[in-house]
């Protein structure tokens, strides 16, 4: 994976250092209108063309086999361990494998003629950073699955990805029903419906329209899941909120209670929407995934690299390296 760059504003680039932590937004919010829906379009269009293949009368074929669906919410892994149906919204860290494109300074560093942040991530360790915290999470009442990978662009590849997934699945759909036993075919058909549409709401979120390929994405996504404080007891049964500090007291009866990994908060979004994301706290570990930081400004004035240098070196962060972009930007 190696690293993968998150482009920031000044404000962004000071919360991230301060707080040692990631914003991750609701989908539903992002800046791309279409961001999620656009997949299930695809996947209509590409279960028309495959029942075309299959020699499907057209009166009979379904053309929109998602009209119910919610695209940004898909069926949470822990529905099997809880036995019930419960969904899960996904939430999204935005970074971009190229950490010096004039498009992406474009709208990172001439706004206003502000200056702008690449900040350069291991993918590896953040990716760890966040599995350990989904590790720990249903101790604070979330369940949170972690997906990753590089976002995908071509309208070609993207239908021909789901076509195949399609006539897997309708593969196993007709193997199940040649059993002879009806509770065999009801429990086969239930696991290969259950399967694909697991992995096509893994795939979901990594398909975006042609017109953002400039972003050249690489995205990390939350599947979130609050749970009720029943549902908690049973995915987290030994796991609880507080640390094995003492209180002010010094005696053990006053433990203090540990802060969260992951918190639900709201902002001002884009196009001024009140926009859902959760902070996602990565303690000592971001020393790990933080390993420089690129500036670029308009005015290219030297006290933004001066700026920017001397708040790693306040944050303890020795090991995170500062430059200046080589992209010259004009107003």
């Amino acid at each position: 994976m190696g690293l993968v760059y998150h482009y920031s504003s000044p404000q962004g680039a000071l919360g991230i250092l301060q707080n040692k932590s990631f914003w991750f937004t609701d989908c539903e919010f992002m800046n791309d209108p279409a961001e999620l829906a656009y997949s299930y379009e695809l996947y209509d269009r590409a279960w028309v063309e495959v029942c075309r293949e299959f020699g499907v009368p057209e009166t009979q074929i379904e053309r929109e086999i998602t009209r119910f669906a919610n695209p940004y919410e898909c069926r949470a892994e822990i529905s099997d361990a809880l036995g019930i149906d419960i969904p899960a919204r996904y939430y999204a860290l935005s970074t971009c494998s190229n950490g010096d494109d004039a498009a992406m300074w474009a709208n990172y560093a001439i706004k206003g003629g502000r200056a702008g942040y690449a900040l350069a991530l291991d993918g590896e360790s953040l990716t760890q950073a966040l599995e350990q915290l989904a590790s720990e999470a249903p101790g604070f009442g979330f369940y949170v699955e972690v997906i990753y990978g590089q976002v995908q662009y071509i309208e070609g590849k993207q239908l021909e990805n789901i076509k195949s997934a399609i006539k897997v699945h309708l593969e196993r759909l007709a193997e199940a029903s040649d059993s002879s036993d009806e509770l065999d075919r009801f429990l086969c058909s239930e696991i290969a419906r259950t399967d694909h549409w697991g992995w096509f709401g893994d795939v979901a979120p990594f398909i975006k329209r042609p017109e953002f390929a400039y972003e050249q994405e690489y995205r990390f996504v939350l599947k979130v899941t609050q749970l009720e404080s029943e549902q908690k007891a049973i995915v987290a049964p030994n796991k609880n909120t507080v640390s094995e500090q003492t209180g002010p007291c010094g005696c053990s009866d006053c433990p203090v209670p540990t802060a969260s990994p992951i918190s639900p908060h709201f902002r001002e979004g884009f196009a001024g929407a009140i926009t859902p994301y959760f902070e996602v706290g990565l303690g000592d570990a971001f020393a790990d995934v933080l390993r420089a930081i690129r500036g670029n400004s308009f005015h290219n004035a030297p006290f933004v690299k001066e700026g920017i240098a001397r708040l790693v070196k306040g944050s303890g962060l020795k090991d995170v390296s500062v430059e200046m972009s080589d992209v010259l930007l004009r107003g």
